[in-house]
């Protein structure tokens, strides 16, 4: 359950940074690839591109005919869709800002767009409840439509592209908070839903970083977190401000979750239990977006007062001193004796610890699907075990590490250009590291 803090809370905390060139409230932030670049909408019309280092303005302006609602950008970084209350979705060139297309078809305001992560499919709709799915790579052909049967305020993609949550029904006239439907991407079948518990209009929905969690932000000043199977409240809802809650970002490594409000601030929150984070980031005005960069290193903010501020999160120095920790300092874990497939169910295996990057996977979930590890071939083990390994010893955000085979089965090389933690010392440098283990035993080498 969360908690709200009971310490003082630093409200001297001031942006690295601060954007402006937008002449109304900002609507949406999205970070760029690299972490240079910003891209942001607004309601004076336009979509702007910015970089952050000199806060100055990257090209020209690219335009609506009435305010833009909603904004998405693809994970390659070269292409922009923004949606507008003139129902159109319009796709944009990030490096030269022209307009590539224009799609047409919804027959009301469009106020979401979402983007799967393998930057295949769009999904848009508006008050018209019709959600919309297209292929990006053939000039936005829809692929099918799903209808809502309400007003669709938010859309949002798994991690993997198999489903399509959003916030359905909301009527703050009528007192309608809305509810939270799943749908199955390919089908259009509604998967799972209605989820009901806010009390208020829900404004924002985020998945986790392993797809088996979804979190809402509502109107009703919290913050919810769902199981995604059943569509049950995991603990109590997060409580911390004092007005709407705006919107929702999750941070790359997945524990951290940043939320902005009415209240005027940027708060942040312990993705596993929901307690608050200590400092906060004050504006002057209502927050409408924030937005993690792709390291987690900083965040954009930005609203009513029609600019971007640019922070670093609290946590970042700390972090920073805990990636210099020597391997040595770690404490010892027992190697079990057999490695075949014949060990009992649920003992330790040492190639199934979890290390800090991996998703975060409630107890629940645990009991419910009950693995074997020992199924799954040594040699993928292995692998998997050294990603996460020295995906967590590095500094620099986590990135897939390919391992090469050599002529030996039994070894693999980590290419030479991806800087690794050196185990001993623990001092970064570029190696190449081998790993040999020996079949059927438990015997495993890391060398230079």
């Amino acid at each position: 359950m969360s908690k709200t803090s009971e310490k003082s809370i630093d409200l001297t905390a001031k942006p690295l940074t601060t954007i402006s060139g937008h002449e109304d409230r900002i609507r949406s932030i999205e970070y760029l690839p690299g972490g240079t670049r910003i891209v942001t909408c607004s309601l004076d019309k336009t979509v702007r591109i910015w970089d952050v280092e000199t806060s100055e303005q990257e090209g020209i302006s690219m335009q609506h005919e009435d305010q833009i609602s909603s904004l998405a950008v693809t994970r390659a970084g070269t292409r922009i869709l923004s949606g507008s209350e003139d129902n159109g979705i319009r796709v944009w060139d990030v490096e030269t800002q022209e307009l590539v297309e224009e799609w047409g078809i919804h027959t009301d305001n469009i106020l979401c767009i979402a983007i799967s992560p393998d930057d295949r499919l769009a999904a848009s709709s508006g008050r018209s409840g019709m959600i919309v799915i297209r292929e990006m790579r053939d000039d936005g052909e829809i692929k099918h439509s799903i209808n809502a049967d309400d007003v669709v305020h938010s859309l949002c993609f798994s991690p993997n592209g198999e489903k399509l949550a959003c916030i359905v029904g909301i009527d703050s006239l009528l007192g309608k908070p809305g509810v939270i439907h799943v749908y199955d991407v390919q089908s259009g079948e509604l998967v799972l839903g209605p989820i009901k518990g806010h009390t208020e209009p829900i404004v924002c929905l985020l998945w986790s970083l392993d797809g088996f969690q979804l979190f809402s932000a509502s109107d009703d000043h919290t913050i919810r977190h769902w199981d995604s199977d059943t569509g049950e409240s995991i603990g109590e809802p997060w409580k911390s401000h004092t007005h709407c809650v705006e919107s929702l970002s999750l941070s790359p490594d997945g524990t951290k979750l940043a939320s902005s409000s009415r209240d005027k601030t940027v708060r942040f929150w312990d993705a596993r239990s929901g307690d608050p984070i200590e400092q906060l980031f004050r504006h002057d005005d209502v927050v409408n977006a924030v937005t993690f960069s792709p390291s987690g290193e900083f965040v954009a903010s930005g609203g009513w007062d029609n600019k971007v501020s640019i922070w670093r999160v609290p946590w970042w120095d700390d972090i920073q001193k805990q990636t210099h920790k020597s391997f040595l300092d770690r404490p010892a874990v027992l190697v079990p004796n057999d490695l075949s497939n014949n060990k009992p169910q649920g003992e330790l295996d040492f190639f199934d610890l979890p290390l800090g990057r991996r998703p975060i996977i409630p107890s629940s979930r645990l009991r419910r699907h009950p693995t074997d590890s020992t199924t799954v071939p040594i040699t993928i083990r292995v692998q998997r075990f050294m990603r996460g390994f020295f995906a967590r010893r590095s500094s620099s955000p986590a990135q897939a590490i390919e391992l090469q085979p050599t002529r030996e089965h039994h070894f693999w090389k980590f290419p030479s250009r991806i800087p690794l933690t050196e185990v001993a010392a623990g001092h970064a440098k570029n190696v190449t590291w081998f790993v040999q283990f020996t079949e059927g035993s438990s015997d495993l080498k890391c060398f230079t």
